[in-house]
């Protein structure tokens, strides 16, 4: 193999976990983790061979992760990156919150992650999180 794509498909990259039908009480949120996207995301960042993405729509939570284990990665401008977990009350992570550190630094990263702010494929971009921002319409075009 000589690179990989990683691509989703309709109007979002990929909005996280499912969260809906999820009880609190009876999720095992840490054998999720730990046993499925930690692994996952170490595998991204590990690869073998370049490793491309193009995202569009919401990247949120795991989505974010995987974007962030990624080599390079082209982002539509009006496309929607961040951390929602402090608005659902919660703490956890993909393990991809230490990706986001590597690529933006710990103060913006915990400014990100403490308030939930959502940012644009734009900005993420002017930020130096991704590579290259365009408009949606172009994003499949110029990742071939």
């Amino acid at each position: 193999m000589r690179a990989l794509l990683l691509r989703g498909e309709g109007r979002a990259f990929c909005a996280g976990r499912d969260i809906a039908g999820v009880t609190p009480e009876t999720d095992d949120a840490l054998a999720y983790l730990g046993t499925f996207v930690q692994p996952l995301l170490k595998k991204m960042s590990g690869f073998p061979a370049p490793t491309f993405a193009a995202a569009q729509g919401a990247c949120l939570g795991v989505g974010l992760g995987l974007l962030l284990a990624t080599d390079v990665v082209y982002v539509a401008e009006n496309a929607k990156f961040g951390s929602p977990f402090a608005k659902l009350g919660a703490t956890l992570d993909s393990g991809g919150h230490w990706y986001f550190t590597e690529r933006l630094g710990m103060h913006r990263t915990l400014d990100l992650i403490y308030t939930a702010e959502l940012v644009s494929g734009a900005e993420a971009v002017a930020q130096g999180l991704f590579s290259r921002a365009m408009p949606a319409d172009e994003l499949l075009a110029n990742t071939r």
